[in-house]
């Protein structure tokens, strides 16, 4: 494996395999010539001292959540994104990339899920909001300016001039939009997740949004940082430099990734 300038992309058999390896997977299956190769081949010399249950964090972008219907194109509301009315807003299920890293978590083989979506697909595949940083809000939840009470609702929240139900005071989405202030209290929870991992799985990110890339959170991760992504991302293109960490990259779709790696552990 190279460093990121000019990172080939890699195969789902050779990244599954290897994360799975690194993460104590069980052997590999015998249809993955690819699994089988990496699981007899030596580990670089960082990856073969990591502790027997590494620290993961996972980081989902739009992409992870497209084949659930959602657009990934910028700089629109979670309303829009969804392209359904906001009363029917709670038809839009998980993927199976979704209801995989619940799955994985579970298991402890991931210890933390970041995302950079308003969607609440996370909460909808049954991840737990201790295991979760929502790093841009989720459209779906309300806040109260007065009591600072915190309210998850069924479809995505109207924008009007609402009352919190408690003491009346004014409720405000969460769901932030490019360029405004994240919350100070979930900025400072995902860093410290993310300076704590040994190992970073970016799913469906080009990693060019901060905090999402390579030198900002992602890049804390101090062994290895998986990147699946249909199109080009940062660690393609060598923009950031990673100080030397193992670097894979995955042109290809979320689930067909995570169907793989769910496979071998």
């Amino acid at each position: 494996l190279l460093s990121c300038a000019g990172m080939p992309t890699h195969t789902i058999d050779e990244a599954a395999a290897l994360l799975a390896r690194v993460l104590g997977g069980t052997e590999a299956t015998p249809h993955c010539t690819a699994a089988r190769t990496s699981n007899t081949a030596p580990l670089p010399d960082h990856l073969s001292h990591l502790p027997p249950r590494p620290r993961l964090v996972v980081y989902t972008g739009a992409g992870a959540s497209a084949s659930a219907g959602v657009k990934t194109f910028r700089g629109q509301t979670a309303g829009t994104l969804l392209h359904v009315r906001e009363d029917l807003a709670d038809l839009v299920f998980p993927t199976f990339a979704h209801r995989a890293i619940h799955a994985l978590l579970e298991r402890g083989f991931v210890s933390h899920v970041s995302t950079s979506n308003h969607d609440n697909l996370h909460t909808k595949a049954g991840t737990d909001p201790l295991h979760l940083t929502e790093m841009f809000g989720n459209a779906y939840v309300e806040k109260c300016l007065k009591c600072k009470r915190r309210f998850h609702r069924r479809s995505v929240c109207p924008s009007l001039a609402r009352k919190c139900e408690r003491c009346q005071g004014r409720l405000v989405k969460t769901g932030c939009r490019y360029g405004e202030e994240i919350d100070s209290n979930v900025w400072e929870d995902g860093w410290a997740h993310a300076r704590g991992s040994d190992i970073a799985l970016c799913l469906g990110s080009g990693l060019h949004t901060s905090p999402f890339t390579l030198d900002g959170m992602v890049g804390e991760a101090r062994h290895l940082i998986v990147v699946v992504n249909l199109g080009p991302t940062a660690a393609g293109e060598g923009v950031a430099e990673c100080g030397g960490r193992e670097v894979v990259v995955v042109d290809d779709e979320c689930d067909r990734f995570m169907r793989e790696l769910c496979k071998l552990l």
